[in-house]
């Protein structure tokens, strides 16, 4: 099992370093459809095509806040986490992983108008972390945020956009930013993120989904990868019912590039927001 794995990691990291489709944004903006203060807990399961028997709970989760600063500004902090264990004639201990934390701000109004985030996640995993197996499955589940589970990785991360609603409850809205990602001792890699979702809501439900990618704006090696290559994208959709100050959901991500599908298939799971 032990050789088995090294050779998905090893997959797992070139996926990350060239083709990755992490929309990035550092934090959840995609799951997060209304502004306002409150505490999500998120789970995620990946539907992998090659790695078998893993325990039913195998998983990663997210814990966020935004608290309220002002009008239309907050303040963001999350914590990721992953747990693996699994089924093998072998003894084999549980592994939980704390992953890295990410602290930002983010502007956005009830209604139509601007959109406006930024935050780092800081490097809290350590090169010498013996959580291979949580590391991997955080790493390859965790679309939209690939790199809360990669050692010594620190990043920079803004983005911009605009949301328009309308008076019937359906909205879009388009993002695009830069991330920085500095890992000690590398070179240093700039990303464009971006995203398109369109959704519905009302007082009671609210459901949508889009499209979201990464481009390799600029790294060392990005003069070796043929323009088309740079681009990696995803399907996302999600909804939620609002019941008081509980809002509960499922959500589902879809890679949409070739090389990530021969991994994983989709990553999906539930959330769970505490308004205040």
């Amino acid at each position: 099992m032990r050789i088995q794995f090294l050779r998905w990691l090893g997959v797992a990291v070139v996926l990350a370093v060239y083709l990755t489709p992490d929309s990035g944004f550092a934090q959840s903006g995609w799951l997060k459809f209304r502004p306002g203060s409150g505490v999500t807990l998120e789970s995620y399961k990946g539907d992998f095509k090659h790695l078998t028997g893993i325990s039913f709970m195998t998983s990663v989760w997210f814990l966020s806040g935004e608290f309220k600063m002002a009008r239309d500004l907050y303040f963001a902090v999350e914590v990721p986490f992953s747990h693996f264990d699994a089924k093998s004639e072998y003894d084999f201990t549980a592994e939980n992983l704390l992953g890295n934390p990410y602290f930002g701000i983010r502007y956005e109004k009830e209604t139509s108008g601007g959109i406006f985030r930024a935050g780092t996640r800081l490097p809290l995993i350590s090169p010498e972390s013996t959580k291979d197996y949580a590391m991997y499955y955080g790493m390859m589940t965790t679309l939209d945020r690939f790199e809360s589970f990669v050692p010594e990785l620190f990043t920079l991360s803004a983005v911009g956009g605009y949301k328009y609603m309308s008076p019937d409850g359906i909205a879009i809205r388009g993002l695009l930013g830069p991330v920085l990602f500095m890992p000690k001792g590398e070179d240093k890699e700039l990303w464009a993120d971006y995203a398109v979702h369109l959704w519905y809501q009302n007082e009671a439900v609210t459901v949508g989904g889009g499209v979201a990618g990464r481009f390799l704006a600029a790294a060392p090696y990005a003069d070796h990868i043929d323009f088309g290559e740079r681009f990696a994208n995803r399907l996302e959709l999600a909804g939620r019912v609002s019941l008081g100050v509980l809002s509960p959901g499922l959500h589902l991500q879809i890679p949409l590039d070739s090389d990530q599908r021969e991994e994983i298939r989709s990553s999906y799971g539930l959330d769970l927001t505490v308004a205040f």
